[in-house]
């Protein structure tokens, strides 16, 4: 288990800037005949003003970590709710998933074009490692659909809550890993908290929680099979980045659906026109659609995005806040309503993922800490003026690198 966190780029990403040891100098010849005492003194009476004001305002870096998570959390609320208005004006999920695809493939095209992003030639080894996934979100999307057009957005996404309960389920019973006790006790409250958000006979809708729960079971699955098959790359060439997975797998997605799209829905449209409710307009409509598809796509940007910037277990705290994010928007913004019992089942089903984000922390690093140290170096930086002289770079990075170069 440890080695998929080793391998993860977040995780390598975060130990290589954090472990540079820029204090720690180990040259084979030092730099003398300087006294540097006069300027250290200068350089802290001159920078002790400013030092302390860079402590009280938040770095680049930061700032641009707390742009992605809010740009992550609005996106992915806007994009819930608009869902929602669009399946009210136009009770049709199955078209406004072919859309979504659609659009994603439209978007990600025009990010290529105007070198946002770098989309590489379509082969056989892409479609292999992409169709897999397109059959999952199909799968995962339609019944997602299909459950928001019956039931409420905060009742979507605390059925989505139990995700972890059948990431362990799976984990478990086909690949025989084991947790801790921990773990296992914050499914408790998960189950617990949405059974309670079941509770409401009058607003309860059985297709619509079944078409949920099955979702959620779906994008789970394929969590697992992204990280057991198709994270074993032979070299870092084969490697897909995530807008390349993302337009790939819309787009075989899109072709697929299209026949289906075709039977049940496209063939009305097309000899009909858009039928639609009582007091909507087709421009209303089309207006709402073409502000979902964009919030569709800047909240998948936004979450490939943080992946790299964050490691996997700030990631999933981060995916909790959302979660509470999108209900209290839709409750506040939205008019949507619960019961005081739902209320009360929601607060414990956060608690429960609360718990079980802790827990899985503490098993991580304890994992971590079994890990010999043979096997987990971490390279400091250094300043040798003999790898500068055979290497012809400005600034020696690692150890490593000086003892390839010495090779050579």
């Amino acid at each position: 288990m440890y080695k998929e966190m080793l391998d993860s780029p977040t995780l390598s990403e975060a130990s290589t800037l954090i472990n540079v040891d820029d204090t720690t100098i180990t040259d084979d010849i030092t730099l003398t005949n300087f006294d540097y005492k006069k300027p250290e003194l200068k350089f802290q009476e001159e920078y002790s003003i400013k030092d302390k004001i860079q402590r009280i305002i938040p770095s680049k870096s930061t700032l641009k970590l707390i742009l992605l998570i809010l740009g992550w959390y609005l996106s992915s609320a806007l994009h819930s709710n608009f869902s929602k208005k669009v399946l009210k004006q136009y009770k049709h999920p199955f078209t406004m998933t072919y859309i979504q695809f659609l659009t994603i493939v439209i978007y990600n095209g025009i990010s290529h074009c105007v070198g946002f992003t770098n989309l590489k030639p379509i082969s056989k080894f892409v479609i292999k490692q992409t169709l897999p996934l397109s059959i999952f979100q199909i799968c995962g999307h339609l019944l997602n659909s299909f459950s928001l057009s019956l039931v409420s957005v905060n009742f979507l996404q605390t059925i989505k809550a139990l995700s972890p309960l059948f990431i362990i389920g799976i984990y478990r019973i086909f690949f025989k890993e084991k947790y801790s006790k921990k773990t296992y006790t914050s499914l408790i409250p998960l189950i617990f908290g949405v059974m309670l958000v079941c509770f409401n006979k009058t607003s309860f809708n059985a297709i619509g929680f079944f078409c949920a729960f099955f979702s959620t079971f779906i994008f789970a699955l394929q969590n697992v099979f992204t990280k057991k098959v198709l994270s074993n790359y032979k070299s870092k060439s084969e490697k897909l980045d995530k807008f390349n997975v993302l337009f790939y797998f819309s787009l075989q997605a899109f072709i697929l659906l299209t026949p289906l799209w075709l039977k049940i829905d496209g063939y009305e449209i097309i000899t009909k026109g858009i039928i639609l409710e009582e007091g909507t307009e087709k421009k209303v409509l089309l207006w709402n659609i073409f502000i979902n598809s964009i919030f569709n796509f800047c909240q998948s940007c936004f979450a490939f995005t943080l992946i790299h910037h964050v490691n996997p277990v700030t990631y999933s705290i981060t995916g909790l806040v959302k979660r509470v994010f999108v209900i209290s928007v839709s409750l506040i913004f939205f008019g949507d309503t619960v019961t005081f019992i739902q209320g009360v089942g929601i607060t414990i089903t956060f608690i429960g993922l609360f718990l079980y984000n802790k827990a899985r922390n503490e098993s991580n690093t304890e994992i971590i800490k079994d890990i010999p140290k043979e096997k987990f170096r971490i390279p400091k930086r250094t300043f040798s003026l003999r790898h500068l002289i055979y290497s012809n770079s400005l600034l020696p990075t690692t150890n490593k690198e000086y003892s390839s170069v010495k090779i050579q």
